[in-house]
């Protein structure tokens, strides 16, 4: 999550499943339209215990994102490493956001469903930064 913050400039601390709570709480803009610099927050699941965040990168049309993000994958090889401008579709039947796969690249294809909250916007007196992300860097 500090990688998170670091790109998107958005000061939310703890678990990921607290960070939409937590963003209204300090007044940040929360919606179900992705934009670059926004943050993604997924919901808590019996797979994602403590929810899961990703900050967007780029977007592609209005059901297609690229994030980057990091602590995901199915073993210790692959949630180690920052995944950059991985494709997030949105699969939601009402186009908003609400539903989410993103891609496996151990399969060559999109994973499983993921519930989202929706995008947490920086603050406009937030400087966004823009923090070159190589793919596969360890995490730790």
């Amino acid at each position: 999550m500090p990688f998170v913050r670091e790109i998107t400039g958005v000061e939310i601390y703890g678990d990921a499943d607290t960070w939409w709570g937590a963003a209204a709480a300090k007044h940040y803009m929360r919606g179900s339209t992705p934009q670059v610099g926004a943050v993604l927050v997924l919901r808590a699941t019996d797979r994602l215990r403590v929810g899961h965040i990703a900050a967007v990168r780029q977007i592609v049309n209005p059901r297609e994102i690229r994030v980057t993000h990091s602590n995901w994958g199915g073993d210790d090889a692959t949630r180690r490493l920052v995944h950059d401008a991985m494709p997030v579709l949105d699969v939601s039947p009402n186009n908003d956001w609400s539903q989410t796969r993103f891609w496996n690249n151990a399969t060559k294809g999109w994973g499983a469903i993921y519930p989202a909250h929706g995008f947490i916007y920086p603050s406009k007196d937030t400087e966004r930064r823009n923090v070159p992300v190589p793919n596969n860097i360890p995490t730790s």
